[in-house]
């Protein structure tokens, strides 16, 4: 009987492991990722999603060959630009021109990219409160694998520029199910959110909750983790407050005047 227990113990864990260990893969050479100009609003294909620009697309695929590491890639996608306002210093939050996906936990993730254009240019990849990795390269010629891991609980991870890239494939382990920016979900969170002034106030939180802030046009303006009620300031504007948990997500609108 221990023998037979032990047996379906240790199968449970080698389930389980690799089960966390899945890889998913984004190849922007297969035939899922057309040729297409980007996207102009907030968009999540194949639990990748995409953050756009304020002026232009992000996320346009055109076909391009490139071979390195053993890949011969047909098609690349475009950043379009950076990822960050002018003068920003803090990168751990990218505020448009952007993609993530939301991770179960801990997670490998490899990107495989070139420059979009000389000089020195810097992928980053963050969980929108520091960045877990920079990668700092000056040229466009020559292809780049990028390869870095994050530890934790669940959360959303990004994958952001300072300057122009061009991305050909993307794994990561232990992606979870990833949520349009701006997007109502049906859940189970009976959290609540309201703004007086210029505060933001989120209130009943059950547990550790990931909040996003998005303006009306889907750019990402704050982000936040937090175990019990918090607030926080914001300029004049329309928002769109998302919340993730163990007990669900959801999004709430807000006007802070």
């Amino acid at each position: 009987m221990r023998k037979k227990l032990l047996s379906l113990l240790t199968a449970l864990l080698v389930s389980s492991a690799f089960v966390n260990a899945q890889t998913t893969t984004w190849n922007f050479s297969n035939a899922e990722w057309p040729v297409s100009g980007g996207y102009a609003a907030p968009t999540v294909v194949n639990n990748l999603g995409f953050i756009t620009g304020t002026t232009t697309t992000m996320g346009a695929v055109e076909n391009n060959t490139a071979t390195f590491d053993g890949y011969s890639f047909t098609k690349r996608l475009k950043f379009n630009g950076g990822s960050y306002a002018g003068g920003t210093t803090d990168f751990a939050m990218p505020t448009q021109r952007a993609m993530y996906f939301d991770v179960n936990g801990n997670s490998t993730i490899t990107i495989w990219y070139k420059n979009g254009g000389g000089g020195d240019r810097t992928l980053y990849v963050t969980n929108g409160t520091s960045v877990i990795k920079s990668f700092l390269y000056n040229d466009s010629t020559v292809g780049q694998v990028a390869t870095t891991t994050y530890t934790g609980s669940a959360t959303r991870i990004y994958i952001a520029a300072d300057q122009a890239m061009n991305v050909y494939q993307i794994t990561a382990t232990n992606v979870g199910t990833t949520a349009t920016l701006a997007t109502a979900a049906v859940t189970k969170s009976t959290s609540n959110v309201f703004a007086s002034g210029n505060q933001v106030f989120v209130n009943n939180l059950k547990s550790a909750t990931q909040i996003d802030v998005y303006t009306a046009n889907g750019s990402l303006v704050k982000s936040v983790n937090a175990k019990s009620d918090t607030s926080f300031q914001l300029n004049s504007g329309f928002y769109i407050v998302n919340l993730k948990s163990a007990a669900g997500s959801t999004s709430k609108k807000v006007l802070v005047k």
